[in-house]
């Protein structure tokens, strides 16, 4: 007796699935797009929803472009978290070694990038610190579950400032304030634009991984870690640790 077409399908189905291989970056890059593509079909009017999420998107990041929306803990919340866990601001570096709490120096290394900083010092709170390398060591255990260990890494931008850098930073930042939570070491920028790759031919898509950072973002967000605002003008999440 001859089988039937269906079984000869599902026969055929289960041949592909075992022979599947890891998807390249390149790929992975691609399906992410895709999905996106797929998520903004969906939110049009009259459009049919997608079917498939080859990723699950993070619940609230369900639309390009609305990063801000997500990120906008005010400014008023994130100070008094600063002052509860932050010291005293500082004038100068050198009372960085002599604070009301432990400072830790933060450098380069696996879990993140240091910027040239010109308006900060590379000083954090403990709470921080042991926050940055978090995020991202999750940051780069996405990329590594995606066949692109080692590719690229989140960039600080700033971190402790004193009264006087926040002033001058005021007069070319529009999104600085005098009552900056940078002043506490409990805060620090990581820039959405720039990620750090050590062979710039191997550099993965700048849009996915800004995606895949917000969604870590979101996730230490939601765990109560954390505060974080979304700034265009100065192309960073603007981060404050809340425990």
């Amino acid at each position: 007796m001859r089988p039937s077409l269906a079984l000869l399908l599902i026969f055929a189905a289960a041949l592909v699935c075992c022979n599947k291989t890891p998807k390249s970056p390149s790929e992975w890059e691609q399906v992410l797009l895709d999905e996106e593509d797929a998520r903004n079909s969906a939110a049009a009017p009259g459009s049919a929803p997608a079917t498939h999420s080859p990723v699950a998107p993070a619940p609230e990041l369900t639309a390009a472009g609305n990063y801000a929306e997500v990120f906008n803990d005010s400014n008023y919340i994130q100070y008094a978290s600063a002052e509860r866990l932050g010291i005293e601001p500082i004038h100068s570096i050198d009372k960085a070694y002599n604070t009301r709490r432990p400072l830790v120096k933060i450098e380069s290394c696996d879990n993140f990038e240091l910027d040239n900083l010109t308006h900060s010092m590379p000083f954090l709170v403990p709470e921080a610190a042991d926050l940055l390398n978090e995020i991202g060591s999750d940051f780069n255990a996405v990329l590594a579950k995606r066949g692109a260990k080692g590719q690229n890494k989140i960039v600080v931008t700033s971190a402790l400032r004193s009264p006087y850098t926040v002033k001058k930073l005021r007069a070319v930042n529009t999104n600085a304030v005098d009552s900056s939570t940078h002043m506490f070491a409990t805060t620090f920028d990581i820039a959405w634009n720039k990620f750090y790759t050590p062979d710039a031919s191997n550099s993965l898509n700048p849009e996915i991984l800004k995606r895949i950072l917000a969604e870590v973002l979101l996730e230490k967000r939601n765990q109560g870690k954390c505060y974080v605002k979304y700034e265009q003008k100065s192309p960073c999440f603007h981060i404050t640790v809340n425990r």
